[in-house]
């Protein structure tokens, strides 16, 4: 029984060593991919995040009159999104805030897409109607965001010179 226990104890202790390399062998694999010899952390821009938060503010505070409810949480979302997930990121502030604005401008279109719908749609279809308010929604804050992240990474290679070699 004593032997059992130890036999065992033998193979799990050589199953974390095998899952242990393998880790190793994925992390060190990964780094020759990218071509860094060492991970690499960006420190957060935090200027840029008060900056953008004030903008992000005064846009609220000026669209609020002009905008209905539903349009102008959906631009309070898509701003918070974009405050807290790319304005810490490296890049240039103008880039960051010209992107900000774009996805703003986007959002009332879409908002204004979305007002045409519930005025088709009126009382009969309210539940339909509210699942494409979300997936319009969806429609243009993931892709802006996206864009801009893109846009940005861009922007770093363009910065340090690197083109592309296609």
């Amino acid at each position: 029984m004593f032997l059992q226990k130890i036999k065992i104890l033998v193979e799990y202790n050589q199953l974390v060593r095998i899952l242990i390399w393998f880790k190793r062998l994925r992390f060190n694999m990964s780094l020759q991919l990218s071509g860094c010899s060492a991970p690499h952390k960006e420190d957060p821009q935090y200027m840029h995040v008060v900056i953008g938060a004030v903008i992000v503010i005064v846009l609220v505070f000026v669209l609020q009159d002009f905008l209905n409810d539903a349009t102008l949480l959906s631009l309070i979302v898509f701003n918070m999104i974009f405050l807290f997930l790319t304005f810490p990121l490296r890049g240039p502030l103008w880039c960051k805030i010209v992107w900000l604005m774009l996805g703003n401008a986007v959002g009332v279109l879409f908002g204004i897409i979305r007002l045409s719908f519930s005025f088709a749609l009126r009382n009969d279809f309210q539940g339909i109607n509210f699942f494409l308010n979300l997936i319009i929604d969806f429609l243009w804050i993931v892709p802006i965001w996206s864009l801009a992240l893109s846009f940005l990474g861009m922007m770093k290679h363009r910065k340090n010179g690197v083109e592309n070699p296609k």
